[in-house]
């Protein structure tokens, strides 16, 4: 007689999940058209590979949850016009969608993306924190725990987790302490994902350091560019002799030691741009339509001033926001994190309530 109220909870809370799924057709017809068919196909595999070590009823509801968290990242890109790639799902990774960093306008976008994530992945463990209220199945709670732990350990703030790309929109230097926290974990609970994601993280330092280095290279090719617009055609001789001089200067640079081409870097990357225009001109001006090609040439020129200037002001503003999106963003981190942390401690009490079933 228990057995068959049992089923008949299961069976009544599934349909009404159904139900309530069905209701709600237009948002799944939203998310067909984001599935692509690499998607279904790396979620198959994903699914098969995880039912081999932990069953198909667990594989199916992981997959769902690494689903829904990365479709909450595509339909904030969505909302804010980003062209859409399918997600591929990894087996004991998870899942990753490529978008290039330089569409990104700045760091206000680049939150809104990342909690998009962590905001559906929290909404998508629910059904199962209810199916395990209504039925008491361990295999309910496990995955509610799974869902709240993914999408809580997610918003640690370090790039390129979905924290690290949160906090960036506060500052930067939380990067910093992040990976520090990030690192004295991994120290006390090693793992290979954690070292993985500890490498990123420091990676992701080193872009940032990058990315000060390119806004110094830009200002660079700027006022090169500018000086040539403004220069016009000048004497072939003349500009014969000082692409000889670049040329020149680019093998001493060349034969450099490794750690001075190191600390040259902007250097030698601005005097292989000059060489590259200059040869160019060079080769417009010996032409026998030289007229043809020079105009080609200043419009070519033209169009590298404009995106330098372009990428320039992206780089100056990527980092400042105002007080109140500030307050926002951080508001919204912080309940986040309290909700998703009472749920995995909750999911903690479950998995230890079950120990003798769980394995």
């Amino acid at each position: 007689m228990e057995s068959k109220s049992k089923n008949k909870t299961v069976w009544g809370s599934l349909i009404a999940l159904g139900t309530f799924f069905a209701g709600k057709l237009k948002f799944l017809a939203f998310f067909a058209k984001l599935i692509k068919f690499k998607t279904l196909i790396s979620m198959f595999i994903s699914v098969g590979v995880y039912a081999l070590a932990y069953g198909w009823k667990f594989a199916v509801g992981f997959v769902y949850l690494l689903f829904m968290h990365e479709m909450g990242h595509l339909i904030a890109m969505k909302n804010k016009g980003f062209p859409v790639k399918p997600a591929i799902f990894i087996p004991f990774v998870g899942a990753v969608i490529s978008v290039d960093p330089r569409q990104i306008p700045n760091a206000k976008v680049e939150s809104y993306i990342a909690f998009g994530g962590p905001i559906l992945g929290s909404i998508a463990f629910l059904p199962f924190a209810g199916l395990y209220w209504a039925t008491n199945e361990p295999l309910w709670g496990v995955l509610m725990f799974v869902g709240a732990f993914l999408n809580f350990f997610n918003l640690a703030p370090v790039s390129p987790l979905d924290g690290g790309r949160i906090v960036g929109v506060l500052s930067p230097k939380i990067w910093f302490l992040g990976l520090l926290g990030m690192a004295v974990y991994t120290y006390f609970n090693p793992s290979i994902i954690m070292f993985l994601i500890l490498i990123f993280g420091i990676t992701a330092l080193f872009d940032r350091r990058k990315q000060i280095l390119h806004h110094d290279l830009l200002i660079d090719q700027i006022a090169f560019l500018e000086k040539e617009l403004f220069a016009g055609w000048g004497n072939p001789e003349e500009n014969e002799w000082i692409l000889t001089q670049i040329q020149q200067e680019e093998r001493r640079l060349e034969n450099l030691d490794y750690f001075k081409k190191r600390k040259l870097k902007i250097q030698m990357e601005l005097i292989k741009y000059k060489k590259k225009v200059l040869e160019e001109k060079d080769n417009s001006l010996k032409s026998y339509n030289a007229e043809l090609l020079m105009e080609q040439f200043e419009k070519n020129l033209s169009a590298d001033l404009k995106n330098f200037k372009s990428e320039l002001n992206r780089l100056k503003g990527y980092y400042k926001t105002d007080a109140k999106t500030k307050w926002a963003v951080l508001i919204t981190y912080l309940v986040l994190v309290i909700f998703l942390a009472i749920f995995v401690g909750y999911g903690h009490s479950i998995m230890e309530a079950h120990r003798d079933v769980i394995r």
